[in-house]
């Protein structure tokens, strides 16, 4: 490979904000694509390293800022500061302290502190702007090569695997759907995209996703005027709701490919196609003009010109399409357009603990108008109480909630809840199933979501239920019969530090769609990740058995005492700090910290909650559905009075 020398890429080392497709602006520096077993950059471009998630992309000159001197400007312009963006955040300032020659602090908190103060050297004088550049003889940071080494070795290991399966001769290799597709524009006797535009064919019998001739249209598109073949409705179903952590799609809406992906820059759409359909059913050109856009709208959320659009026609009834695409309830019929405005959200959450729910709606950014409570744990609800302040109202034990009252806080768009689990469980040999002691509780959930089916005022309703994995089959199938569905399983080890299977049901879109793995599962989410630092405690395991109201829930390889405890503290195993209990489930620290409530009682409460992670997969496809605190603030959605 021929080494890149200094004048095709000059800016070595230096500290920039980059921009890659449309997504949001990021901290890296600047490397060479030798150095990852990559090409040479390409003229006007060169490859950023990326601090926090340790990839690299190949990025135009004209999205990329000095780090130092657009710090507040970049800094300012993320509306949350999620985990892997902070992280970055602040390994470019490490950087710059190492560049400094001096460091303000160990904490993050001292770091950011001294950045959002200018950069300032010891003598009061601000460095900003002579920081982005590298000082010496070693340009990158000694982290950054141990990355760029790493990411090289993965690289070439990847490139000799595609080499020896490219070795391997066609008749070995089952087709991909890729393949498949290739062979049938190939074997198609005229271009259905041509014959769509002269008016020869119908885009209603043609595959939007494949634009073949050949495959047999089984359903319409959700979202644009055109059909899908089989194979390409179930690559859409698998995909659609997938989303990165900042709830950016990762797959494209059209066909449910991958690859290199346009990200609509509304805020509330973050939609992404793929160049191979935009070329397709635009045109050629296309790619250049969304690259020149800033802010780009896309083809769902600007005005239809057959110059930008092409053959691309948005439904009017697109919620209506996707919800029917993936209704998976019996005697369940889609909801109509008239069912679906996007408006406030007005939410029930039964046996509803400490908020999870509440909290996860207000991660996603959902503009909630009524969050009703059911609960009875007086610590409990003090700290829903402390954290959402007069935003949610309590209505007491679930038992009480009567028609009349269900008529006075409808209509309701969301019902949520879990009920104890302790009667169902197989680890409670005393278990009395559905028909006794808080089991019964099930049928409070069930008649609350048969009165709201009958009485909603027409509003559709979307309504989840969760319990253990580890019940009966016959309980399982009880519960499965009067909702008239079957559950989705879903495990919180693909989101966090452990392993906590439930069974959801309910007829939320996408539900019954498994995570796409390599997006959802957070690559850093290991227990390490949770532990307090500067404390010398070090996780002996990667993930942990579930964690539940028990003390003794954290010995792991036993069912009793006799097992190991999850981390070493000076020499000696140690158990699990709340603080770290709170962040393993997604919570802030000190989430239950209130009042006199002792370890013990802050233990039960979390125990019982939801994993963070796998209620925002769930949830987050309803933000198709609902307004949004950024739409309402905008004045986006009609009919509602922005939120003060």
């Amino acid at each position: 490979m021929e080494p890149t020398t200094d004048e095709q890429e000059p800016l070595l080392g230096k500290l920039v904000w980059a921009r890659f497709g449309g997504h949001r602006w990021w901290p890296g520096i600047i490397v060479r694509g030798n150095m990852c077993y990559l090409r040479t950059a390409k003229y006007g471009n060169s490859w950023i390293y990326w601090f926090g998630d340790h990839k690299v992309s190949e990025v135009a000159h004209g999205k990329i800022r000095p780090f130092t001197i657009d710090f507040f400007n970049y800094l300012k312009k993320s509306t949350t500061m999620a985990k892997t963006f902070h992280k970055a955040v602040v390994e470019a300032i490490q950087v710059c302290c190492e560049r400094a020659g001096f460091t303000p602090g160990k904490a993050e908190e001292d770091l950011l502190l001294w950045a959002e103060n200018g950069f300032k050297a010891r003598n009061g004088k601000s460095l900003q702007g002579q920081l982005d550049e590298p000082k010496g003889n070693q340009q990158l940071p000694n982290f950054v090569i141990e990355g760029v080494a790493a990411l090289s070795a993965k690289i070439k290991r990847s490139k000799e695997v595609k080499e020896k399966e490219e070795r391997v001769t066609e008749s070995e290799l089952k087709p991909t759907r890729l393949e498949v597709l290739e062979q049938r524009k190939k074997s198609s006797p005229e271009d259905a995209v041509a014959d769509i535009r002269s008016g020869r064919r119908a885009i209603t019998d043609t595959c939007l996703a494949c634009t073949s001739t050949s495959a047999a249209v089984v359903v319409q598109h959700p979202f644009f005027e055109g059909g899908l073949c089989e194979m390409c409705k179930e690559e859409l179903m698998d995909t659609m709701f997938a989303f990165g952590a900042d709830g950016t799609g990762v797959f494209c809406i059209i066909c449910g490919n991958g690859g290199d992906l346009f990200v609509c820059d509304k805020t509330a759409c973050n939609r992404v196609y793929c160049t191979g359909c935009i070329v397709a059913l635009v045109a050629p050109s296309a790619i250049d003009l969304i690259h020149k856009t800033e802010p780009w709208l896309c083809f769902m959320c600007s005005e239809h010109k057959p110059e930008t659009h092409g053959i691309l026609v948005k439904k009017a009834n697109w919620k209506q399409n996707v919800h029917g695409l993936f209704n998976h309830t019996i005697g369940s019929q889609p909801p109509t357009p008239e069912d679906l405005p996007t408006h406030r959200m007005r939410v029930l959450s039964l046996f509803d603990g400490i908020g999870t729910g509440k909290f996860v709606l207000d991660q996603l950014g959902f503009d909630v108008e009524f969050y009703f409570a059911s609960e009875i744990d007086q610590d409990a609800i003090n700290v829903t109480k402390m954290h959402h302040k007069d935003n949610v109202t309590h209505l007491g034990d679930v038992r009480t909630i009567t028609v009349q009252k269900l008529n006075e806080i409808g209509p309701i768009d969301l019902l949520i809840g879990g009920s104890p689990c302790n009667e169902l469980s197989l680890c409670n040999p005393a278990r009395k199933g559905l028909g006794d002691g808080t089991g019964r509780l099930f049928f409070e959930y069930y008649r609350i979501l048969n009165t709201l089916q009958k009485s909603n005022r027409g509003r559709h309703l979307f309504w989840l239920f969760e319990n253990v994995v580890s019940m009966p089959k016959e309980v399982k199938s009880s519960i499965s019969r009067f909702f008239g569905c079957e559950p989705a399983k879903l495990n919180s080890k693909y989101f966090s530090a452990q392993q906590r299977a439930r069974y959801f049901w309910g007829n939320l879109p996408g539900i019954y769609c498994p995570p796409q793995l390599d997006h959802f599962t957070e690559k850093g989410a290991n227990l390490n990740n949770v532990l307090t630092p500067f404390c010398n405690r070090v996780a002996r395991f990667e993930k942990i058995q579930t964690v539940t109201t028990k003390s003794n829930s954290f010995r792991q390889g036993h069912k009793d005492s006799r097992g190991e405890l999850p981390v070493m503290m000076d020499g000696k195993q140690d158990g699990l700090w709340i603080p770290e209990v709170e962040r393993l489930f997604g919570f802030p620290s000190h989430y239950t910290d209130i009042g006199y409530l002792g370890p013990g009682k802050r233990q039960k409460l979390i125990g019982k909650s939801w994993s963070i992670g796998v209620i925002r997969h769930l949830f987050m496809p309803l933000r198709q559905f609902f307004a949004l605190r950024d739409e309402v603030e905008s004045g986006e959605v009609e009919g509602v009075e922005p939120c003060l």
